[in-house]
């Protein structure tokens, strides 16, 4: 009774008149806002690099937000009235839970050092007397990865493959990268492979190719020949979040089902599919993008002896206005693929993520309300966990300034990132792995990742 009266409250916004956020504690200090200097086209061939085109990796000035410029108070805590025309469709009695996690990377990880050499010895053999060695170890070393997950031999390190080789490469490798992280999930969830009612997949790894990946996996995995499959290609590094909320809304939908996710990516592929005469931007992407799988069961309340590790509180995706061409991803003449990231990504993602988190809070807020029956507000943003996809250090670090959040709370990001490399959209669920692992003080976890469109997508997770 209690409970309904005070959803009948909540709903009704009879304790409070005002419609904006009730904000409870006092800010501190203002959110800064991310904003890049970015003077370098990245299409550009690659030599003669100037200082100035080296700003767009070593120089960035942080702008501090106009409090009532934005609607977010990162800093306090978050409590939002049930805002008009907000309508929530689940039943406040069924959950969406994350209940095994698993992650895999390449067996045999490089050095920096020994990508750099490999590097250079390959321009060597295709005759490039001409690519600026220096802008390429600086990009290199600033990428600052510890370790490279590449699922190749080391003598395989930026050769080119023809189109058959690299499928080949995919298939083998991919499946194998796919197949190890879904069995550590299933491991820690504990239930019977033949209960997965869905299994959804993706990569951003593409290629025709079918059967597809998705098939092999209910072979090998022991999966009910009946489970629902669902196949994404081409959504980039926010493909793991996107299939968790897809996941969410099924359990939301029908609690008996169990949804194994996973993603896999072979994105140092990019270096084994590049044209002859490189570009900026074709060796940022040879530097940064490597190879991970990750996965996780995702299920309505748990039953038996099933034990989440996160309550998953709201999801949320968006298409950002005016980015269409800001990142661009082809398949060239012969097979090459070239990536091309605008300068102007950073300068769009700062802009426009404090309001999707705000927006993305608000949602989080609402349906603890519902399911709780009470109207604690969120805590502060500086106390939550971040794991977000391993994009880059200027990634984490713009995102940890713009949310006014501090690196220890990256910390899952970050070593995820520095021991294996940015990992596209196999990353988002193997932060969240690494954040099943952390002996942290903190109850919540803010997912967050971006990729093609310019598209932004969030997560909200509560600690179990």
């Amino acid at each position: 009774f209690f409970r309904a009266l005070i959803c009948w409250f909540y709903f009704t916004g009879s304790w409070s008149l005002d419609p904006r956020p009730v904000l409870h504690h006092e800010c501190h200090s203002p959110c800064a806002v991310l904003k890049l200097k970015c003077s370098m086209d990245l299409r550009e061939p690659l030599s003669g690099t100037s200082k100035a085109e080296e700003e767009v990796f070593d120089q960035s000035t942080v702008e501090d937000e106009d409090p009532s410029s934005l609607r977010n108070r990162f800093c306090q805590s978050f409590s939002f009235p049930m805002r008009p025309g907000l309508k929530v469709d689940a039943n406040p009695t069924t959950g969406a839970f994350v209940l095994g996690t698993g992650s895999a990377f390449a067996k045999q990880k490089y050095t920096t050092e020994e990508m750099l050499e490999a590097f250079h010895n390959q321009r060597i053999r295709v005759g490039d007397v001409n690519y600026d060695r220096g802008f390429v170890e600086r990009v290199f070393k600033g990428c600052r990865f510890e370790s490279h997950s590449v699922m190749l031999p080391k003598e395989k390190l930026f050769t080119s493959l023809t189109r058959e080789e690299y499928l080949q490469h995919r298939r083998t490798a991919m499946t194998s990268l796919a197949e190890e992280a879904c069995r550590e999930a299933l491991a820690r969830w504990g239930g019977n492979p033949k209960a997965i009612t869905h299994l959804f997949w993706g990569t951003m790894t593409g290629g025709m190719d079918s059967p597809t990946l998705d098939i092999r996996l209910v072979t090998t995995l022991g999966l009910s020949k009946d489970v629902k499959r669902t196949s994404i290609e081409g959504m980039g590094c926010l493909t793991g979040y996107r299939l968790l909320s897809l996941a969410r809304e099924v359990v939301m939908g029908n609690p008996k089902a169990r949804v194994l996710v996973v993603t896999a990516d072979l994105r140092s592929a990019l270096q084994n599919c590049q044209p002859k005469e490189l570009t900026r931007g074709d060796v940022i992407a040879m530097a940064l993008f490597r190879d991970g799988g990750s996965a996780a069961v995702v299920g309505g309340n748990p039953v038996g002896g099933e034990e989440p590790n996160f309550e998953i509180m709201a999801s949320m995706s968006r298409i950002l206005p005016d980015s269409f061409d800001i990142v661009d991803y082809q398949e060239m003449v012969g097979g090459s693929i070239r990536l091309s990231l605008s300068p102007e990504l950073w300068k769009i993602v700062a802009r426009e993520e404090p309001v999707f988190v705000t927006d993305l809070l608000e949602e989080a807020s609402v349906w603890q309300a519902l399911r709780d029956g009470t109207q604690d507000p969120l805590p502060p943003l500086p106390e939550w966990d971040i794991a977000i996809h391993t994009g880059g250090p200027r990634v984490l670090e713009g995102v940890c300034q713009s949310l006014g959040s501090t690196v220890e709370r990256f910390r899952a990001s970050w070593k995820v990132m520095t021991e294996n490399g940015n990992l596209s959209g196999s990353s988002n669920l193997a932060v969240l792995h690494q954040q099943a692992q952390l002996n942290s003080c903190s109850k919540w976890v803010l997912g967050l990742s971006m990729g093609p469109g310019v598209c932004l997508e969030g997560a909200v997770f509560r600690r179990m």
